[in-house]
């Protein structure tokens, strides 16, 4: 998580059939989130997520493309935005690419640091990293 004081980070196992859809879904539960606010990935320089009336347009169905499609190799990263108002960003690296599929093949969470912040908990990382101090009696 970008810009966050103390590391707040995910290590998941996902397979490349998975729609963006579907990661966002994946990383709003390792989270604790909710879906209650806009999210896009941003991926070879373009915008891709769920377009909503009235807001965001970006092309494609969400649903329809696949991670498969942009043939991720070790070290390539791209950035998940959740919550634009509070400006959450969210760096995706991409660890290893496996040949086969894994077993199970549905995500996992492999590891993780540090709790993340509530969903709609206000203004974005800072905010957040005061909170956390006040309420754990770091100055």
């Amino acid at each position: 998580m970008r810009d966050a004081r103390s590391a707040v980070w995910r290590q998941e196992r996902v397979v490349d059939r998975l729609s963006i859809a579907d990661l966002h879904w994946v990383i709003q539960v390792l989270r604790g989130w909710n879906d209650e606010h806009l999210h896009r990935f941003r991926i070879d320089g373009r915008c891709n997520g769920i377009s909503v009336i009235g807001a965001l347009h970006l092309g494609e169905d969400a649903k329809a493309v696949r991670l498969a499609r942009f043939r991720f190799r070790p070290t390539e990263s791209f950035l998940y935005g959740y919550d634009f108002r509070a400006d959450w960003r969210i760096d995706i690296r991409v660890e290893k690419v496996m040949a086969a599929v894994p077993r199970p093949p549905h995500p996992v969470c492999l590891a993780g640091r540090e709790t993340s912040p509530p969903d709609a908990c206000g203004g974005g990382p800072q905010d957040f990293a005061d909170r956390r101090r006040t309420a754990t009696g770091w100055t």
